[in-house]
């Protein structure tokens, strides 16, 4: 339907920057840049700084750590079709690259680097990440998982539902490990419904997105392909929330490498159509 390919073209947008080069300390995903010039979300300045020259050595403020890795995916994940605040982004950037633990510092020195580099040099975001960025990011991702003190909701991914969403969440610093175990790509974008919204998530996934941009929040995005696990890591506060996959049937790796080698796209309707559509509130 005609309603649903620009809500899922903006959704895809509004957390591309942070979903196509694994752009964020704990947010490794993929997604589409289309082009969209009426989208309605606020114009933002992509980053430009010159890549740091510091050595890496952080603090070893754990807490602080995990903090800074939140708002980088807060940030990203906010951001509009231009990318993120620039000033928002590299005070984030700083925070996480200073405060990072001895044990994880030269990771995460080199990935706020590279991010630099990219963004510096104008690099194209719309292919798969090099894979020294899916490698640290890993690593990354697996440190915050494992020290810093996030509830842990795990999610799985099928042929077409989630499995594993609570109804009821916490309120907090929350790690989302999503985990797909279908034969097709997933994935997981999270939502939070505007207080004074009655509609339900696919009553608001069938508007058009100038509507319902007025109605909803992202609040993280990731993907994995058949057989991968992703994380997101997000400070959750009380509200209604709820989680859609826009990947259009038929997205096996198989088909997808086919699309990207003819130059197309795969024209299935999206998973949350087929049932792949999950609501829960966060107390």
């Amino acid at each position: 339907m005609s309603s649903q390919r620009p809500m899922r073209t903006r959704w895809h947008r509004a957390a591309a920057p942070a979903a196509v080069l694994a752009l964020t300390l704990g947010l490794a995903a993929c997604g589409e840049s289309d082009e969209d010039e009426d989208a309605a979300a606020p114009t933002t300045q992509a980053p430009s700084a010159s890549p740091s020259t510091e050595p890496a050595g952080g603090s070893g403020n754990l807490s602080a750590f995990c903090d800074a890795a939140i708002e980088v995916e807060a940030v990203f994940s906010s951001s509009g079709p231009e990318g993120p605040d620039q000033a928002q982004l590299e005070a984030a950037f700083e925070e996480a690259r200073t405060t990072a633990p001895a044990d994880i510092a030269s990771d995460v020195d080199r990935f706020v680097s590279l991010n630099e580099e990219a963004f510096a040099e104008g690099a194209d975001f719309s292919g798969p990440p090099p894979p020294e960025f899916e490698e640290i990011d890993t690593r990354i991702d697996e440190y915050l998982l494992a020290n810093c003190d996030f509830a842990e909701v795990e999610v799985t991914g099928t042929e077409y539902a989630y499995e594993g969403i609570p109804e009821t969440v916490d309120a907090g610093q929350t790690a989302f490990t999503f985990t797909n175990e279908g034969g097709e790509e997933h994935e997981f974008i999270l939502i939070r419904v505007n207080d004074d919204v009655t509609q339900s998530i696919e009553e608001l996934a069938a508007l058009p997105e100038e509507e319902v941009f007025q109605m909803i929040r992202v609040v993280s995005f990731t993907s994995a392909l058949p057989g991968g696990t992703d994380y997101s890591f997000v400070d959750l506060e009380p509200g209604r929330y709820g989680a859609l996959c826009f990947i259009p049937v038929g997205s096996t790796p198989e088909a997808i490498a086919a699309a990207e080698a003819a130059g197309e796209e795969i024209d299935g309707p999206p998973h949350f159509t087929q049932g792949m559509v999950a609501e829960f509130t966060v107390e």
